[in-house]
């Protein structure tokens, strides 16, 4: 029923990689991080997935770990493997 993809880093997380699966429902799990330019992955991601959604697909971007992780996971930048196995 599910099928778990790991995009291979924050920046691979775009539509060439993600037109085989197009048709499915999509939800990314962007690690936990804010960037040197003061904007974490989540946002990136979630702004990323607004555009593709508007070209067809159809990309949730999952919060969990912006919402759950400590402040020592963040400064981590877990991802969620790492939030699960914790």
């Amino acid at each position: 029923q599910f099928l778990w993809l790991a995009c291979g880093a924050k920046s691979e997380f775009k539509q060439e990689k993600l037109l085989p699966i197009k048709t499915r429902k999509i939800i990314a799990y962007p690690d936990c991080e804010i960037q040197k330019n003061g904007v974490t992955t989540y946002e990136e991601w979630r702004q990323k997935a607004e555009i593709l959604n508007a070209q067809g697909f159809n990309i949730a971007v999952s919060d969990l770990l912006e919402k759950e992780a400590s402040n020592e996971q963040k400064n981590e930048g877990i991802d969620i493997a790492d939030f699960f196995m914790d």
